[in-house]
């Protein structure tokens, strides 16, 4: 355990919260099984995931623009999912995604901490710091928020 404690950390994550009112395994489904995955979230290629498995997506839309390839680095069910977020078409970089969520009574505080994004940069203009915050704001305060609060995920 001491080796991990001398992984660097990134100085400058993109963290986005919410507390989004929906108990905690209704999130961890959202967030963990394809198939509501691709209801709200990007249609991801794979039926199932587990830990060590990867996993594509495009962008929403047609254009294909930006192939993800995500690596599953940890899946704790039901508090804590992250991931590898790569674009291997574009960048030689990785960055992680963690989804961490906590209970309180009938809701879930949602935090996603998005680190190593500059090592993505390589990648074009597209690929900005100001982009993730702007599209993990809409992922989580607009799609999974109306997703598991208006539907009867189970």
């Amino acid at each position: 355990m001491e080796q991990l404690e001398n992984i660097p950390q990134d100085i400058d994550p993109v963290q986005i919260s919410a507390r989004i009112h929906a108990p905690i395994n209704r999130i961890w489904n959202a967030l963990t099984q394809p198939a509501l995955m691709r209801q709200w979230y990007f249609d991801i290629d794979r039926e199932q995931l587990q830990d060590g498995d990867t996993f594509q997506f495009y962008e929403p839309g047609d254009e294909n623009k930006f192939l993800h390839e995500c690596l599953i680095l940890e899946m704790n069910e039901p508090e804590k999912f992250r991931h590898t977020w790569t674009y291997p078409l574009l960048s030689k970089g990785s960055s992680t995604v963690n989804w961490d969520l906590e209970a309180h009574d009938d809701e879930t505080e949602v935090i996603i901490t998005h680190e190593g994004i500059h090592h993505l940069y390589d990648g074009g203009d597209g690929i900005a710091k100001e982009n993730f915050i702007n599209g993990w704001k809409e992922i989580l305060n607009v799609s999974l928020r109306n997703f598991v609060e208006s539907t009867d995920v189970k």
